[in-house]
């Protein structure tokens, strides 16, 4: 069985802590260079994306520049944005 892992690269936007309940600085970590490592179809890993594709050499990259990498399952509808 062959698996697949692909590294995208781009800002990322994550919650360490609810937003609610702290600071928005305390909860939110904004990666403007970051990635998400995905290996068939789950992820597997978030941080920063260089350290990612270091770790990761064979990774398929798909770089998305400066855009923010959002989950598609989160309701948001980027193609009107």
């Amino acid at each position: 069985m062959s698996t697949s892992t692909t590294l995208l690269l781009g800002q990322t936007l994550s919650f360490v802590a609810d937003p609610f309940v702290v600071p928005v600085d305390e909860a939110a970590q904004h990666r403007r260079r970051g990635g998400v490592l995905i290996r068939d179809g789950r992820i597997l890993e978030t941080g920063e994306g260089d350290a990612l594709r270091r770790a990761n050499p064979a990774a398929e990259v798909v770089d998305y520049g400066d855009a923010l990498i959002t989950d598609p399952d989160s309701g948001q509808d980027i193609g009107s944005m």
